[in-house]
């Protein structure tokens, strides 16, 4: 896209990517109410010890704000949340309940 070789339409999170400031989002682009973030985080098995978790956090969280990081992630369009465990396990459970709704609506069958 920066090349000119491809065109973006809209981005679908309900904010504008610094990556590609110029691109509007697919609610400015007319369809309100729609947003639809990845994201990327780690995950541990529920028996982890708390200690554990802690740590693996506070390093992962270290990288991601080591400055050359943050720019490389920034620059392909991520945005770095790096919220804790807790924060990650509620995102979890948001997005299984929203996925769920969808499910149900489109009456999807598994075969």
């Amino acid at each position: 896209m920066r090349s000119g070789k491809l065109v973006a339409l809209a981005v679908t999170t309900p904010y504008r990517s610094k990556a590609l400031p110029d691109v509007p989002t697919i609610q400015e682009s007319g369809l309100a109410d729609y947003a639809v973030e990845s994201w990327q985080g780690f995950s541990v098995p529920a028996s982890t010890p708390g200690a554990i978790v802690d740590r693996i956090h506070r390093d992962v969280v270290a990288v991601l704000r080591e400055p050359d990081t943050s720019a490389q992630l920034e620059n392909l369009g991520f945005t770095i949340a790096a919220s804790s465990p807790e924060a990650v396990d509620q995102t979890v459970r948001d997005d299984i309940a929203a996925y769920r709704k969808v499910i149900v609506s489109a009456d999807v069958k598994l075969k």
